[in-house]
């Protein structure tokens, strides 16, 4: 059995005080950060590095596409990391393109 539901390794994590930002691992047990340090001990149910991630308000995330307007972007998504890089901010694209396009052979 996992000691936390999701662990986060490797990211920089910045704790809303004004304080420096760190890189570290931080840990969610139900709703709550549960531990944030440089090596979170235990395992994670789910284990996420910092490569991509999505942060999104569960609260209001949500499909707004429909049958005139097919392709728009989910409300609610705060922010998305592709390789690191910040690549959807604030509800609109960075323009950052830090993936690459995978070919079929």
């Amino acid at each position: 059995m996992s000691e936390h539901d999701v662990v986060f390794r490797d990211v920089t994590v910045i704790d809303g005080t004004g304080g420096a930002r760190r890189v570290g691992d931080l840990a969610v047990v139900g709703d709550r950060i549960s531990t944030i340090g440089d090596r979170v001990e235990g395992r994670g149910a789910v284990e996420i590095d910092d490569a991509d991630l999505t942060l999104f308000d569960a609260a209001t995330i949500r499909d707004v596409g429909d049958f005139a307007k097919p392709v728009q972007a989910a409300a609610g998504v705060l922010h998305v990391w592709t390789n690191g890089v910040c690549v959807w901010r604030d509800g609109g694209s960075t323009g950052a393109r830090p993936g690459r396009a995978l070919r079929r052979r």
